[in-house]
């Protein structure tokens, strides 16, 4: 039997060399979007958001730039933290009922 006309000799070598390509490609298209979605996390932490209808840098308030992110993962990934959450929870209600100049 025959062989079909792209599984001959020029085909096929043609056909290994672009595979070998595109996955090179693939692979490291790959790499840099997973860089450029790890760096910004951190760059967003640190910068703040951009202004979808002006396109401006805006800062986040100091809470929830610095202290939300660090405690709120905390009480994600550690799930005995239960007690704090509580603790926490009972903090913010009663800076709540104190007001903002008692804080």
């Amino acid at each position: 039997e025959e062989k079909r006309w792209f599984c001959n000799e020029p085909y096929s070598r043609l056909h290994n060399f672009y595979r070998k390509i595109v996955n090179f490609l693939t692979d490291e298209f790959l790499v840099f979007v997973s860089v450029v979605c790890f760096l910004d996390v951190f760059v967003t932490f640190f910068t703040g958001e951009i202004d979808p209808l002006t396109g401006e840098l805006m800062p986040k308030p100091f809470i929830a730039r610095w202290i939300a992110p660090g405690l709120l993962m905390q009480l994600l990934v550690n799930p005995r933290l239960g007690a704090l959450a509580g603790i926490v929870s009972d903090l913010l209600e009663q800076m709540i009922q104190a007001g903002p100049i008692r804080v």
